[in-house]
Parts: C-alpha cells; structure tokens; sequence
C-alpha cells in the first residue's frame, strides 16, 4: 500500500480522481514495460470536478509488422488501465476483485474495443484472450505497484504529466 495514495485519501481527495488516474497511468506502466514511451497522459476534469475521461498518448502507431511479442505487449498495455483501475478499488477502496474488476470494466469499453481491432489487425484472432491479457496487466502492475501509485498521486494533483515526466 502507498502512504502517498492513502493519505491523498484522507485529504479528501476524490477516490473517483485517484482510479481514473490509476487507469491512465497503468497503460503508460505497460506501454514502457512494451518499450512504447507515452508522450502524454492526461485527465479530463470536468467544470463541477467530475472526471470525464483521460488518455495515455505514444508517439507511435501499432503495426501489423511489430515483432508478434510487441503486438501482445500492446494488446496488454490495451488492458493494463482497466487491471490498474481493478488493482485500485480492491487496494485503496476494499473492493473484493470481482466488484472492482466489474465497476473497473464499465469505464473500459474504448479499451476492449482497442484490444479487440488491434488483436484483429495484427491477425491474432483468439489466440491472446481478453482475459489472458488483463491477467498479464493485471501481474505487471502488481509488480510496478509502488511506481504505479506514486504517478497516480501525481496525475491525480496535476491532470497532466508529460512523456518526460514519467
């Protein structure tokens, strides 16, 4: 558990901020671990503060003639925000894994349909599954869990952190 998460929590920062940070910066864990460098992620505060999506941006398109483990690392990094999301809500807010990955999943849809085109385009049919790969994200973040949550903090407080900041 990170002090830094826990005591954001206790200064009443909001827990939807701090999950929706977690999700972007959980691509961009996966993205380097794939050797992709994000070139920006944000979050979209609304007006009244209300988190209306986020984005992790690479400066590169995927390719049907990556290296195949490339293509699976992108269709992991694909996922990786909704395992950071998951990780998130069962850490920081007690969730058992199956309300955590459920409510977790609902903010995914863009994700899975990124995973679903690219695992198409790449011509992997069914041979890397949805949930092999959330699996595969899920164990990466765990093992990146301090680093993870030291930039969620950090996206969360500013909405914004470069390429170079991560």
């Amino acid at each position: 558990m990170s002090d830094q998460i826990i005591a954001a929590l206790d200064r009443g920062r909001n827990p939807r901020h701090l999950s929706a940070a977690a999700h972007e910066i959980g691509h961009a864990v996966a993205a380097m671990a794939n050797g992709a460098r994000p070139k920006r992620v944000w979050l979209n505060i609304g007006l009244f503060g209300g988190v209306l999506g986020g984005m992790c941006e690479t400066n590169e398109m995927p390719s049907a003639q990556w290296p195949r483990r490339r293509q699976i690392g992108r269709l992991v990094s694909d996922l990786a925000g909704h395992a950071a999301e998951t990780r998130f809500r069962q850490v920081y807010l007690g969730m058992s894994f199956k309300a955590a990955f459920t409510l977790a999943r609902d903010v995914s849809d863009g994700d899975y349909h990124n995973f679903r085109d690219w695992r198409r385009e790449f011509g992997l049919g069914r041979e890397v599954t949805e949930r092999w790969a959330f699996d595969q994200a899920h164990r990466l973040l765990v093992r990146e869990g301090d680093y993870l949550d030291r930039y969620t903090v950090r996206l969360a407080r500013e909405h914004r952190l470069s390429g170079s900041a991560l």
